[in-house]
């Protein structure tokens, strides 16, 4: 009995870290969606709580290039120095790294939030800080602190839609049904949770090349 109860307890403490790990991943807040570009046929699958990318073929095009960026909020003091990274299409990329790291800062920059004081960035093939329509309709971005408008989500959309030519309307409302978000809730009242979701799910709506949590 006694070495039963050791495995036991060894198995459940197994599981509780691995338990653990899982929801560490799962709730990462800094998350890359890459999809395809608008030559590839794809579409996602929503199941629960995930959702998956499918898409027709394999895309090997650079979505994003970073070359020698540098950035700080202070001269003195910069966040990046001399970054370079580039990644492809059709994948889910995780920024990882403690408080002040600079994943929110990444995020920004590749959003033509932030403007590097030196090197390149292109996304999307486009220059970020430039914000050319063509681009932001081709990128969604939520962010960690959100504001909705105390509305719903049936009035919302219509207003947003217009600025992302291959918005799905279907997919909008089945992803929202599989997030538990109510259609007929006021997004403005809803809890920090409900919100998010309901904003992941018009993220996902939009059809971007590039979506970014």
């Amino acid at each position: 009995p006694l070495s039963l109860c050791k495995t036991l307890f060894v198995g459940y403490t197994f599981l509780s870290i691995v338990n653990s790990f899982l929801e560490i991943i799962f709730s990462l807040t800094f998350v890359l969606i890459e999809c395809t570009n608008s030559n590839e046929e794809h579409h996602y699958s929503l199941h629960q709580s995930f959702f998956v990318l499918y898409k027709a073929r394999s895309l090997s095009l650079p979505l994003k290039n970073i070359e020698n960026l540098d950035f700080g909020y202070q001269k003195k003091r910069e966040v990046f120095s001399g970054l370079n990274l580039s990644l492809t299409g059709g994948h889910i990329y995780g920024l990882l790294g403690k408080n002040g790291a600079g994943k929110t800062t990444l995020l920004k920059l590749i959003g033509g939030l932030l403007f590097p004081l030196r090197g390149r960035i292109e996304v999307c093939d486009a220059i970020p800080r430039l914000r050319k329509p063509s681009f932001l309709s081709d990128i969604f971005f939520i962010p960690e602190e959100i504001c909705l408008p105390d509305m719903k989500m049936k009035d919302y959309f219509p207003l947003i839609c217009r600025f992302y030519p291959k918005f799905d309307e279907e997919l909008l409302f089945h992803a929202m049904e599989i997030f538990e978000v109510s259609e007929s809730d006021k997004m403005g009242q809803m809890s920090y949770g409900q919100r998010k979701k309901a904003l992941i799910s018009l993220g996902i709506a939009c059809n971007t090349r590039l979506l970014m949590m």
